[in-house]
């Protein structure tokens, strides 16, 4: 599946809400001049999809203290 943005700068992405169903994606300004800027008006904000599809819940860990420290 491909999802089309108006920016060509991703950062990341990751599914949330409370079924996992919506796909947040993360964008970048970093390195752009004013007239990239300009063309790119929405450089640098997070985006929402509802692909259809659905994450999972991450596993939860804990890391061990250090006992003493």
């Amino acid at each position: 599946m491909t999802i089309d943005l108006p920016v060509g700068k991703v950062t990341s992405w990751c599914f949330g809400g409370p079924d996992l169903s919506g796909l947040f994606i993360s964008t970048s300004t970093a390195g752009m001049g004013p007239e990239e800027l300009r063309a790119e008006p929405e450089a640098g904000a997070i985006f929402h999809a509802v692909p259809g599809h659905r994450g999972r819940p991450g596993t939860p860990f804990a890391v061990p203290r250090k006992v003493g420290v």
